[in-house]
């Protein structure tokens, strides 16, 4: 489980969120939503440990003690970002083939990108292209999907994996992540499209409202 208590971040001089208390269990699916600008983003940020946002040292787990736990439990973060970074002379199969080596054999790697390729009906002739160069919003959104499934991760954040997605590639990848949701695998996934909501069925949704976390959790732990 991981447990967040009291939790607190800065940008710069900013305050994005107060004395925020969340959870997650193992093998949930949960949805964090809110209105634009509420700070989202900020939150899958900092719990990723990047950018230059601040958790305040009196909370309960701060960067260090998030990284400690990470270490501890051996955990296999994925992030993936609303606005992916171009990276010019990278080219995505081989940045696809070196990310996979720790848990796939050159024979599963290859049946993986197959099937991904034919279920998210991506052009073969884009693994050849350098990292996001070019690509569409939605094109982004799907490597970014190749990637999580090649590296195995045990915690997936996710902010907007929907955007720029029409209403037939969201239904699909809706069932991709829930065909990926394993017991030992938790998502956070941040959304403002309702039919991306419909189609996961998420066990809890956290709502950000005024710099604070309410929370909807339909399972009950004991």
């Amino acid at each position: 489980m991981i447990k967040i208590k009291h939790i607190n971040i800065n940008f710069k001089e900013k305050r994005i969120l107060s004395n925020v208390n969340f959870q997650l269990f193992p093998g949930e699916l949960c949805v964090l939503v809110g209105e634009n600008g509420i700070g989202k983003t900020s939150f899958i940020t900092a719990l990723s440990d990047i950018d230059n946002h601040v958790c305040q040292k009196e909370t309960y787990d701060g960067s260090q003690m998030w990284k400690s736990w990470q270490k501890r439990n051996k955990l296999i973060t994925f992030v993936g970002f609303q606005h992916p970074i171009e990276m010019p002379g990278i080219v995505y199969i081989h940045f696809l083939r070196l990310i996979s080596k720790k848990n796939n054999t050159d024979e599963t790697f290859l049946n993986k990108l197959q099937g991904l390729s034919n279920l998210l009906d991506i052009n073969k002739n884009m693994f050849y292209r350098s990292m996001n160069v070019g690509f569409s919003g939605g094109e982004k959104r799907m490597f970014e999907l190749f990637q999580m499934i090649i590296i195995e991760p045990n915690l997936c954040l996710l902010d907007e994996p929907d955007s720029g997605l029409d209403s037939i590639k969201t239904m699909i990848v809706a069932r991709l992540l829930l065909g990926f949701n394993i017991s030992n695998r938790t998502f956070l996934i941040v959304t403002h499209n309702p039919k991306l909501l419909t189609h996961l069925s998420p066990d809890s949704i956290y709502y950000l409202i005024n710099n604070k976390v309410v929370y909807f959790r339909r399972k009950f732990y004991i």
